[in-house]
């Protein structure tokens, strides 16, 4: 196998992952992924190092000081490597779990709050310092770019899950990851005891439920090509939101110590990018379902 082809073989694939993702953070994870592919390390320890260095990214940015934001932004960017690697080694080893997807999903939130958090009151610093100068509050600004990139993360990771669905025949909607778990947690209490599996599962059973309500819209499947040609580039396109997209930004705002260019893009631009693809998207939903 090529180098190239073992690489693809360790990403999601095209649209699923994001540009930027695949552009920076997957060819950097795939040396990390090589690096430590013939040592006994697991996909959950890469991921706790991608929760530690959000931790810490976090830390840096409350300090508030121009090397405290260099700092925290290469933090922030090795854990979106690491955040990557953990899935990349979990297929080129073939030891994805079903614990592993969910504390993936665990950790990406945990790092985004750390983040966050650590923005929000390094900003707060650096203004009093007069260090920066916003026009508004810090904690407004983050506070919303915080919503905004939860929000447009859930409707980017909607839509590519949709289309891992439909076009790749992975089962990652809520519909069917509920009867996948449920699968699961029957095995589990088949075993007769209880479990760290055993819990993580009932947690993840009970978010999902949650998220669907309590009325679920029935699930279809549509024809793969015909969903291809209407999804493909629409996809590409809602990744320009992504969360991926969201830390990069923080990244290089961070690393020249310009948070106006992350706010910008955060508060601003990529809302008003959603705000185009939103009815879009839903002229495309419509005309599947007229077809089927």
């Amino acid at each position: 196998m090529s180098l190239f082809s073992d690489f693809k073989s360790s990403t999601k694939g095209v649209p699923v992952d994001e540009i930027v993702d695949l552009v920076f953070y997957r060819p950097l994870s795939y040396i990390v992924v090589k690096l430590v592919q013939p040592l006994p390390v697991k996909p959950n320890q890469l991921s706790f190092i991608a929760m530690s260095a959000g931790i810490a990214s976090g830390v840096y940015f409350s300090l508030g000081t121009p090397v405290a934001f260099f700092l925290g932004g290469l933090f922030c960017f090795l854990a979106n490597i690491f955040d990557c690697s953990d899935g990349m080694l979990a297929r080129l080893k073939s030891e994805g779990s079903v614990t592993g997807r969910i504390i993936d999903g665990v950790v990406g939130h945990i790092m985004m709050l750390s983040i966050y958090t650590g923005l929000a009151i390094g900003l707060l610093r650096a203004g009093r310092a007069g260090l920066i100068d916003l026009p508004l509050s810090p904690l407004i600004l983050v506070g919303l770019a915080a919503f905004g990139h939860f929000v447009k993360a859930a409707l980017a990771d909607n839509f590519a899950s949709q289309y891992a669905t439909h076009v790749l025949g992975r089962d990652c909607i809520p519909q069917l990851e509920i009867e996948f778990f449920g699968r699961e947690m029957e095995r589990l209490k088949e075993e007769g005891r209880w479990s760290f599996d055993r819990a993580i599962v009932g947690l993840y059973l009970a978010y999902t439920r949650f998220q669907l309500g309590p009325r679920p819209k029935p699930f279809i499947r549509y024809d793969a090509e015909e969903y291809k040609r209407h999804n493909h580039l629409l996809v590409m396109l809602w990744n320009l939101a992504g969360p991926s997209m969201h830390m990069f930004m923080i990244f290089i705002s961070a690393m020249l110590f310009k948070p106006r260019i992350f706010l910008i893009y955060a508060v601003f631009l990529s809302s008003i990018w959603v705000l185009i693809l939103v009815p879009i998207q839903a002229l495309v939903n419509r005309k599947l379902k007229d077809q089927f």
